[in-house]
Parts: structure tokens; C-alpha cells; sequence
């Protein structure tokens, strides 16, 4: 089973984050519940991977949204998420207010745009492509 967390660290950047996005929540992750282990980006760190008891340790606020991958794309949607590690941060994604960009580039990562690529190749299309930024707000509220 995989889920989307959508969480909101007590920590200034977070708090300016979700100002500047007008967003409840400042971060997003996959959780690959099956594995024990959390995918997500950091503009330290790029995409990584940590066990839960981790990742909660640090991201104690969360929304949880399940998404319905279906068996027999599991094991693809895992080697997906595996091949993004390292990537690194997608710091275009911040200033997308006004500037068009294609939010599913797989090069580098915001964190909701890698959650909501995840869910539009293994679950469903939820959003128009021409969107030039993906939040953890909008991933948060469209079902």
C-alpha cells in the first residue's frame, strides 16, 4: 500500500513555505507501507529514503492520502521511486507563481510535484499538466 503524506514541520522554513503557498502543509512524501520506508525531497538533502520511525520522528503532522496502486504496477511504482534517489532539489518550483514550467520533469524535484508524478503514472491523472506548480495543499484537497 502506498500513501501521500502531506506534513508541516515546526520550523521556519516550513512556516514560510506554507505562507509563501498559502498551504496548510509545507511537505510531502510517499510512504510505501509494504517496505517500511518514506520517499521525499529536502532542498539539503535531494530525493531520499528513511524508514518510517524516522521520517516521524521528525514530520510529526500529517494528512494521509491513499492511493490505489494497483497490484500488479507495485513492484514498478517501488524501482520508480528507487531510481529518484539522489535527484536533487527542485528550487524552480518556489518562484513557479508567475514563471511557466513543466512540473513533471523528472531531472530534479519540489516534493509535491515527485508525490503527484507518483500518483499520475501509477494511479490517475489529477491535475492539467500545464500547471506550473504542484502544493502539498492541492495534493491535500483534490481527490
Amino acid at each position: 500500500m502506498y500513501l501521500v503524506l502531506c506534513t508541516k514541520p515546526k520550523d521556519v522554513v516550513s512556516m514560510g513555505l506554507r505562507l509563501a503557498m498559502g498551504s496548510e502543509w509545507s511537505h510531502s512524501a510517499i510512504y510505501d507501507n509494504d517496505a517500511g520506508l518514506v520517499y521525499d525531497v529536502t532542498f539539503k538533502t535531494g530525493v531520499r529514503k528513511q524508514r518510517t520511525s524516522y521520517f516521524f520522528t521528525e514530520y510529526k503532522h500529517c494528512q494521509l492520502i491513499h492511493i490505489d496502486v494497483p497490484p500488479e504496477k507495485r513492484e514498478e511504482a517501488r524501482q520508480w521511486l528507487e531510481d529518484q534517489l539522489k535527484k536533487k532539489y527542485d528550487f524552480s518550483a518556489i518562484v513557479a507563481i508567475g514563471v511557466r514550467r513543466d512540473w513533471q520533469e523528472e531531472d530534479k524535484w519540489f516534493c509535491s510535484e515527485m508525490t503527484e508524478t507518483f500518483r499520475t503514472k501509477f494511479e490517475k491523472v489529477r491535475f492539467n499538466a500545464k500547471a506550473s506548480r504542484i502544493t502539498p495543499q492541492l495534493q491535500a484537497i483534490v481527490k
